[in-house]
C-alpha cells in the first residue's frame, strides 16, 4: 500500500500554528484580526501549492501514458506552415490546389505524376492551369485538341509563343487554322547532310524503327520476325537518305510494297560503299535471305514492315502531315514556342504511332541540342500511345533540361503499356504527385501505403472471468492509415507528394474558377461556345 505524502500537511500545520501564536500576541483589534485570516490564507494557499505540486508529476505520468508515442507512425498532412516553406512563385510553380485561401504553386526540375480517373477534372484542375501559367517552351501531346483550342490563343499573346499545331486530321480546323507539318525522319536528313553526323545516322534509324516497330511489354516467338521487319525499315531508311538526301514515311512505304522495285534497290545498294559498307552489308543480308531458299521469311519482314508505315500511304492524312517540316523542335531552346500535337480520336491506332514518332524525334533533337533554355513536355493521356523512350526519359530529363509533366488515368494502364519495372521508375523518378482520387483498388491501396501510418491510443476492456469480477481496461499503441484505400477512392480533395515533404491534402481549382483565366481561356468546343466560369476562388 502507498503511503500518503504528509509534508504539505505539515506544512499547513505549521502555518496555521504560527498564524495563532502571533495573534494571541497583540491587541486584539478587527484590523489585527484581518491580518490574521490572511496569514491563515495564505499559509493554506501555500500548503495546497505543495500539494498539487506532489500530485503533478503523478497526473502528467498519467497523461503522458495516454499520449501515442509514434511508435507505429508518425505520418501527418502537412500543415499551411510547411506549405508556405516548400511553395514556389506562380511564375515558376504549377498550381497544385489550395490550402485554405492560399494558393499552393510547386515548381519541379524533373518530372511530374497526375494521376486521375477518366471524368474526374484533370483537364480543368491541372493541364490547363499548367498551360495558363508555364511560360516555358512546351511540347502538349493533345489527343482530342481541345488543350490547343482553349489555350493556344493565350499563350500566344499572353506569353509570346510562337504556336504550332500539328493537326493531320484537322480538328477543329475553323478554331485551329491549318496545322503544320513535321517529318519525323528529318532527324536522318539532318545527319547525312552533316559529314560530323554521321556516326549518329544508324543508330538514329534504329530508334526511329524501333518506335514505329516497339517490343511488346511480353514478347514472344515473333521477336525473331520483328527484328527482320525493323532491318528492312532501317535499310529503306538509310538507302532513301544516302541516294535522294530525303526520306519520309510514304516514301519508305512505295519502296518497300514494290518487291520488284526492293529487289533492283537491294542489288543496286550491296555495292554502294557509302556509310562505311554499312548500306551494303545490310543489302546483300537481305539479298541472302532471298537466294538462299528462304523467301518465305523475308516476305514475313516485309509484311511486318508494311504494316506500320500503312498508315502513312499517300491517301492518307498522315502523309502531306509528315511530307515536310515547318520548323524543328530544337528551336524551341532558343525561342519561346509551343507544339500541339493534335490527334484524331476516329483513328486512334494510325495517330497513337505517328504521335509516338514525333514525340521519340523532338525527344532526340532536344537532348542532343542542351543550350538554350528547358523545355517541358505535357504527355496528356499517356496510356493512350506508346513514346518507348520516355520510362528511360524520366531518370535523365533534368540533365537535358527537360521536363516531363505525365498525366495518367490509372497506374495499372501504364504497367500495361511500358511494363511493372517501368511502373517503379515512374513513382521513383516523379518528384511532384498529384492524385485526383482513382477507381482502381490496387492504386487506392499504393496511395494509401504511400501516406503512412500514424499512431493512435486503444482501449481494451477486460471482463474477467466471473459475473463479479471487475472490469480492467488496458490502453495500447497501434497504427491507423493516414487515408485508408477506401478512403482514398473516395476522397474529392487533391492528394500531394512532393519531394520530402509532408504529404497535403488541397482543395481543387480549377481555370474556371481563377480570374483573369476564366475570360482568357477560349471555350471548350466539344461545349458550345460560351466560356466556362465557376465561383472565383482565386485572383492572380
Amino acid at each position: 500500500m502507498k503511503h500518503p505524502n504528509f509534508i504539505p500537511h505539515a506544512i499547513a500545520l505549521i502555518g496555521f500554528a504560527t498564524a495563532f501564536a502571533w495573534l494571541s500576541q497583540r491587541p486584539g483589534t478587527e484590523p489585527l484580526v484581518l491580518q490574521g485570516i490572511g496569514y491563515v490564507v495564505l499559509a493554506a494557499t501555500v500548503a495546497f501549492a505543495f500539494k498539487i505540486l506532489g500530485v503533478t508529476p503523478r497526473a502528467l505520468a498519467k497523461l503522458r501514458s495516454t499520449q501515442p508515442t509514434g511508435l507505429k507512425g508518425t505520418a501527418a498532412w502537412a500543415s499551411k506552415k510547411e506549405i508556405r516553406k516548400v511553395k514556389s512563385n506562380k511564375r515558376r510553380g504549377y498550381l497544385a490546389g489550395m490550402k485554405g485561401k492560399f494558393a499552393v504553386w510547386l515548381s519541379i526540375e524533373s518530372s511530374a505524376l497526375i494521376l486521375a480517373p477518366a471524368g474526374s477534372g484533370k483537364t480543368r484542375d491541372f493541364v490547363i492551369p499548367a498551360l495558363m501559367s508555364q511560360r516555358s517552351s512546351m511540347i502538349v501531346a493533345d489527343l482530342k485538341g481541345t488543350l490547343a483550342a482553349i489555350t493556344a490563343k493565350f499563350r500566344r499573346k499572353v506569353f509570346g509563343h510562337k504556336i504550332y499545331i500539328l493537326n493531320p486530321g484537322g480538328r477543329f480546323h475553323k478554331i485551329l487554322g491549318k496545322g503544320a507539318r513535321f517529318n519525323p525522319l528529318q532527324i536522318l536528313m539532318r545527319d547525312w547532310s552533316d559529314p560530323e553526323r554521321h556516326k549518329f545516322l544508324m543508330s538514329d534509324a534504329w530508334m526511329l524503327a524501333s518506335q514505329l516497330l516497339p517490343e511488346p511489354i511480353r514478347s514472344g516467338e515473333n521477336e525473331f520476325f520483328r527484328n527482320g521487319s525493323r532491318k528492312l525499315l532501317v535499310f529503306a531508311m538509310l538507302y532513301l537518305v544516302a541516294t535522294t538526301g530525303k526520306v519520309t514515311l510514304s516514301r519508305m512505304l512505295d519502296l518497300l510494297s514494290d518487291l520488284g522495285q526492293l529487289t533492283e534497290v537491294l542489288i543496286l545498294a550491296s555495292e554502294d560503299e557509302r556509310l562505311k559498307g554499312d548500306l551494303s552489308r545490310m543489302a546483300k543480308d537481305i539479298l541472302g535471305k532471298m537466294t538462299e531458299g528462304r523467301p518465305e521469311q523475308l516476305e514475313s519482314f516485309r509484311e511486318g514492315a508494311l504494316q506500320v508505315l500503312e498508315p502513312f500511304s499517300p491517301s492518307g492524312v498522315l502523309a502531306d502531315a509528315t511530307e515536310e517540316s515547318d520548323f524543328e523542335f530544337a528551336d524551341l531552346r532558343r525561342k519561346k514556342g509551343t507544339v500541339y500535337i493534335v490527334c484524331d480520336p476516329t483513328q486512334q491506332d494510325a495517330f497513337a504511332s505517328w504521335l509516338g514518332l514525333v514525340m521519340e524525334s523532338a525527344k532526340t533533337e532536344l537532348m542532343r541540342q542542351t543550350d538554350g533554355k528547358e523545355v517541358v513536355f505535357m504527355v496528356d493521356e499517356a496510356t493512350n500511345f506508346r513514346f518507348k523512350s520516355l520510362p528511360g526519359l524520366l531518370t535523365s530529363a533534368r540533365e537535358f533540361k527537360l521536363r516531363m509533366i505525365l498525366v495518367v488515368q490509372e497506374l495499372e494502364q501504364w504497367a500495361h503499356v511500358y511494363g511493372r519495372e517501368a511502373l517503379d521508375t515512374l513513382l521513383s523518378q516523379t518528384e511532384l504527385k498529384i492524385i485526383h482520387g482513382t477507381q482502381s483498388q490496387k492504386t487506392a491501396q499504393l496511395v494509401s501505403d504511400m501516406l503512412g501510418e500514424y499512431s493512435v491510443m486503444t482501449t481494451s476492456v477486460n471482463e474477467g472471468q466471473g459475473f463479479f469480477d471487475r472490469a480492467q481496461k488496458t490502453k495500447s499503441e497501434a497504427g491507423r492509415r493516414l487515408l485508408m484505400p477506401d478512403e482514398v477512392r473516395k476522397c474529392d480533395k487533391a492528394i500531394v507528394f512532393y519531394r520530402n515533404t509532408s504529404p497535403m491534402l488541397l482543395n481543387r481549382i480549377g481555370y474556371h474558377e481563377v480570374s483573369p483565366w476564366w475570360r482568357q481561356a477560349a471555350p471548350n468546343p466539344l461545349f458550345g461556345k460560351k466560356r466556362y466560369k465557376g465561383k472565383i476562388k482565386l485572383r492572380l
